[in-house]
């Protein structure tokens, strides 16, 4: 697939999710089955699936709407999309032609996510892990729509920890003790920009600090101005504003200041 965002992956941060693949790789066809949700505002959202994955499907019907709610926190659906659940990874894989990482595991674009199904971990209460990667990738659609991304969203100037840190922190799901005193101990010998700016091969070796470390700045960011000021950073994107152009316009400090500022007070909130 050319021209789409990267792959944003949830890392659950309490438990890996460690999908394991099951039966011979197959991938959603044409004819596949499929759902139409019509939401409250009137977007609708087509649920396609592998045909072994129709309780999968059913589930996320049932609790759409919801899950977008959660979603929407800094934006709004505006335009139908597709969601597209695979048996699992390979299937995914296949789909999604992609060169990032093995631990692919979902993929948000503006009008589309696919993601593995969780029911082949045959872990207890795969709905629950299933809801957070849908909140978080349903939070990716919502932004890339709000800010009118249609693109890689890298190629857009809006930073890694902003992008990600918004959809760890619209999942809810929070940190381990484990992990937090692992960033602590990572941030004591790198750079802010490798944590914050990473690149693909510290994500491959340590995606969970990262997105651990984008929820926290994401958070700390939004207890500036609130949820408004993190709309009016989609807002300003919309209108062609680039991004450090708008950050400072709303926090009336450079992206760089104030990445600064939290580095220099990491471990103090936690």
């Amino acid at each position: 697939m050319a021209a789409v965002p990267r792959v944003h992956r949830l890392v659950l941060l309490v438990s890996v999710l460690g999908i394991a693949c099951a039966g011979s790789v197959q991938t959603i066809s044409t004819n596949a089955p499929h759902l139409y949700v019509k939401l409250p505002s009137g977007v609708g959202v087509h649920i396609q699936y592998d045909a072994s994955e129709s309780v999968v499907a059913d589930v996320i019907r049932q609790d759409l709407s919801s899950v977008v709610d959660q979603a929407a926190a800094w934006g709004n659906l505006t335009t139908d999309l597709v969601i597209r659940i695979h048996r699992d990874r390979a299937a995914l894989r296949r789909y999604v032609t992609t060169t990032e990482h093995d631990w692919v595991d979902a993929w948000a674009t503006h009008q589309s996510i696919d993601i593995q199904s969780t029911r082949a971990s045959h872990t207890d209460h795969w709905w629950d892990h299933l809801r957070s990667t849908l909140v978080h990738e349903l939070t990716h659609v919502v932004f890339f729509q709000s800010a009118r991304i249609r693109g890689d969203w890298q190629e857009s100037g809006v930073p890694f920890w902003f992008v990600e840190g918004m959809a760890v922190r619209a999942a809810n799901v929070p940190p381990t003790p484990q992990l937090l005193a692992a960033l602590t101990t990572y941030t004591g010998t790198h750079s802010p920009d490798h944590v914050l700016y990473p690149s693909a091969e510290s994500m491959a070796e340590h995606s969970q600090i990262m997105y651990v470390a984008a929820g926290l700045i994401f958070e700390r960011l939004r207890k500036l101005r609130g949820d408004d000021g993190i709309r009016k950073i989609a807002s300003g994107l919309a209108k062609g504003q680039g991004f450090a152009q708008v950050f400072r316009t709303v926090y009336d400090r450079s992206p760089r200041e104030f990445e600064q500022s939290w580095w220099n007070q990491i471990g103090q909130e936690f």
